[in-house]
């Protein structure tokens, strides 16, 4: 029987977030609150690029300088770099993956 309240409580809050949620992006888009946070997802974006790179490029510096000292193989830091540069590789290739996506027109 609880369970049963409970599933129909979710579903009624289902129900009353599409009913709500046209009117409430409505007033998120008069006060601007679609460019703030445009805004602050671009200057997060920005951030996060520069900290990846400086991730990468301080495990690069430390995979040569495992390699100098003769703690890995020169095959093992080639392999290591180029699993850093696919990893960091990633997030600019979703990011235009997804603004094709964006582009796209159905009929």
């Amino acid at each position: 029987m609880k369970l049963k309240l409970k599933l129909n409580r979710i579903k009624f809050n289902r129900v009353m977030a599409l009913i709500y949620f046209p009117y409430i992006s409505n007033f998120a888009f008069a006060a601007g609150g679609f460019n703030s946070l445009t805004s602050m997802a671009e200057s997060f974006r920005s951030w996060l690029y520069g900290f990846i790179a400086v991730l990468a490029g301080v495990t690069f510096i430390w995979a040569a300088y495992e390699g100098a000292t003769g703690n890995m193989t020169w095959s093992e830091i080639l392999k290591k770099c180029l699993w850093i540069i696919a990893a960091g590789g990633s997030i600019p290739l979703v990011a235009y993956i997804f603004y094709i996506g964006g582009q796209m027109v159905f009929k």
